[in-house]
C-alpha cells in the first residue's frame, strides 16, 4: 500500500526567502506556482515593452487620482507589486497596478515588503502569450479575498473589462468612459486615455 506524500504548503514568507532568478511566482491556496520567463536564464525579469507602457498609464491616472483626494490619501503601486491577499492559507500575488486605500497603507508593517490585505482595486494587463487560465486565476483570486473593484486592460483590443465580487463583468472600448465607482470617488476615465 502506498502513500501519498502531502504537498508543502508555502506561506507568503516562505515565497519572499526564494532567489530573484527572474521566474514568476505566486501563491493560490497555499500551492506555490511558478512561471519562467523568457529571460530567467539572465537572472532578470524583462517585460513586454508594450505591457510596462499600459502599466506607466494606468498608474500615472490613478497617481494623479490620488493626488487630488483629500487627506490621507492611498497609494498607487506598480510593476507587479507583491499582495498578500487575506484567506486560509493566505494567497500570494504580483498585481501590475494596485490602489490601497489610506486605511490599507496606515496598517503595513516594515516586517514584509509586500502589501497585506485588500486594495481597493487591482488592474492586471493582459499580453500576447498568456495563459488564460493563469489570469482567470488571479481574478477570482481578487474577488474571492474581497477586492471591490478589478480591471482587466487588454491593449491589443483596447479595452478594459471591470469585475465586481458577485456581479457579471462588464466590457468597454475606447468609445467609452469607464463607470463611477462608489470605492474610487472622482475618478473619471475615458477608456481612450488609457491607451494615449
Amino acid at each position: 500500500m502506498s502513500t501519498a506524500v502531502p504537498t508543502k504548503l508555502y506561506k507568503p514568507d516562505d515565497l519572499l526567502r526564494m532567489p530573484d532568478d527572474g521566474g514568476e511566482r505566486w501563491l493560490v491556496g497555499g500551492e506555490l506556482h511558478e512561471a519562467p520567463t523568457e529571460s530567467a536564464e539572465l537572472g532578470m525579469t524583462v517585460r513586454n515593452r508594450f505591457h510596462s507602457e499600459m502599466m506607466i498609464n494606468v498608474g500615472t491616472i490613478l497617481k494623479n487620482w490620488v493626488e487630488s483626494q483629500p487627506e490621507p490619501q492611498g497609494k498607487v503601486y506598480g510593476g507587479e507589486a507583491g499582495v498578500i491577499l487575506p484567506g486560509d492559507p493566505p494567497e500570494t500575488v504580483g498585481v501590475d497596478v494596485v490602489y490601497a486605500d489610506a486605511p490599507l497603507v496606515e496598517v503595513q508593517s516594515d516586517e514584509t515588503t509586500l502589501l497585506a490585505g485588500v486594495p481597493t482595486l487591482a488592474v492586471e494587463i493582459t499580453y500576447p502569450g498568456e495563459i488564460r487560465e493563469r489570469a482567470d486565476q488571479k481574478i477570482e483570486s481578487y474577488l474571492t479575498a474581497g477586492v471591490p473593484t478589478v480591471w482587466v486592460v487588454d491593449p491589443r483590443w483596447r479595452t478594459v473589462a471591470v469585475f465586481h465580487p458577485g456581479r457579471e463583468p462588464e466590457s468597454f472600448n475606447i468609445s467609452q468612459q469607464l463607470p463611477a465607482d462608489p470605492q474610487l470617488p472622482g475618478l473619471s476615465v475615458a477608456v481612450a486615455e488609457l491607451f494615449e
